[in-house]
């Protein structure tokens, strides 16, 4: 039980971001957002990545991987249109 609202957790909070990324998408455009909350994002997700991924044992980890590699892909959709925006 605990596995399955573990996923459900980790898919609700993967679909978070996922509607900030389709704006983004079709606007064309990221200059909503600010520089520093998309370094701050971008540092979480790897830094709890990296951590998750060293836990031992692995396991009970995989939903929470399977969320931080999915707002990491919706974080460099954002990204792309930012630095294309911006030129940084």
């Amino acid at each position: 039980m605990i596995r399955i609202i573990g996923w459900i957790g980790a898919i609700c909070f993967g679909l978070s971001v996922l509607p900030e990324a389709v704006l983004t998408v079709e606007r064309g455009e990221a200059n909503a957002y600010s520089p520093i909350f998309l370094a701050l994002w971008l540092i979480g997700e790897l830094c709890s990545l990296a951590y998750a991924c060293a836990a031992r044992p692995i396991k009970p980890f995989i939903p929470i991987i399977a969320n931080y590699i999915f707002n990491l892909i919706c974080l460099i959709i954002i990204l792309i249109y930012y630095i294309r925006d911006y030129g940084v």
